[in-house]
C-alpha cells in the first residue's frame, strides 16, 4: 500500500500526484501496489499519527519494509529502487 501525503493542491503536490499517476501506468507497479492520496489539510490527525513533518511524502507500508520518499517523485529510477521494483 502506498499513500501520498500532500498539503492542499500546491504546485509541488500536483507534480507528485502526476508523477505517481504516470508511475502507475506501468503494469509492473500497478499489479503490486494500491495507492491513495491523503490531503493532510483535510485529515490532520493522519499526519500526526504518521509523524509527517514534510510534504509531499510517499509512504509505502506494505510489503515491508516501510519506506518514506519525499519530494515530487520525478526521479523514477530512484523511486522504483525505493519501492523494490527494478
Amino acid at each position: 500500500m502506498l499513500s501520498l501525503h500532500v498539503i492542499g493542491r500546491t504546485l509541488l503536490a500536483e507534480r507528485a500526484i502526476d508523477n505517481l499517476g504516470r508511475l502507475f501506468e506501468r503494469s509492473d507497479v500497478r499489479s503490486r501496489f494500491d495507492w491513495e492520496i491523503i490531503d493532510i489539510l483535510e485529515n490532520p490527525a493522519i499526519a500526526e499519527q504518521a509523524c509527517i513533518l514534510a510534504t509531499p511524502v510517499l509512504i509505502k507500508t506494505t510489503p515491508p519494509p516501510k519506506r518514506s520518499i519525499f519530494g515530487d517523485l520525478s526521479d523514477t529510477d530512484a523511486l522504483l529502487e525505493e519501492l523494490g521494483i527494478f
